[in-house]
């Protein structure tokens, strides 16, 4: 039997984890432009998502922009410098070759903004056929990537709510908006610790679980 000490600090633990996600929720929800990019963007990613050329392609004009701002940053000799230059001797040398890692990371990006024009509902967006290939393999890369090391910059949460329990993308931003307006007002609160343990048993965070 776990001590009560040990079951307190386990308490504490996952509550600060909690409080980690959502503080890192309000943030993006000030951040996120919503349907950014235009419906020929979404579709040519659809009808191309198959296409190893297309990827290819792709994947190398990312890294090239990527490679010149590393070289931006070397070139201004501050205190990224040095992580800039130990990046563009790892990813840019020789520019020319891709991995599949990047091509992964590309494909995991366009998981996460096809999420901002809900394309699965989204008839204009290519046939239903199509929208099903890209939505069934944007769920294996969530289920084979999303606690890979190699690939723990990327805002998995969305790609969650989506692909795993099947959320609109309207009914993403409003779970991120009731959530943040739960920790404001917790924090509003005497005792902000009980107040979200309270919410969380609630079933407030299961999402964010």
């Amino acid at each position: 039997m776990p001590s009560p000490k040990l079951k307190k600090f386990k308490i504490i633990k996952n509550l600060l984890t909690l409080l980690l996600s959502l503080i890192s929720i309000s943030v993006f929800i000030k951040s996120k432009s919503y349907g950014a990019m235009s419906d020929k963007y979404y579709l040519n990613i659809i009808n191309n998502w198959g296409n190893n050329s297309f990827w290819l392609k792709k994947s190398l004009g990312t890294k090239k922009t990527l490679c010149a701002m590393y070289k931006i940053s070397i070139e201004k000799n501050n205190k990224y410098s040095e992580k800039s230059k130990e990046n563009f001797n790892k990813y840019c040398k020789p520019k020319e070759i891709i991995n599949s890692e990047e091509i992964i990371e590309s494909k995991i990006y366009e998981c996460d903004q096809l999420i901002d024009v809900d394309f699965i509902r989204n008839e204009r967006l290519s046939s239903l056929q199509k929208r099903l290939i890209v939505f069934n393999d944007c769920v294996q890369i969530y289920k084979l990537y999303s606690k890979d090391k190699r690939f723990m910059n990327r805002y998995w949460l969305d790609h969650k709510m989506y692909y795993i329990f099947g959320l609109s993308r309207q009914e993403i931003k409003n779970e991120h908006e009731k959530t943040d307006a739960i920790f404001k007002a917790c924090n509003k609160t005497s005792d902000a610790e009980l107040c979200l343990l309270k919410e969380k048993a609630s079933g407030a965070f299961k999402y964010y679980e």
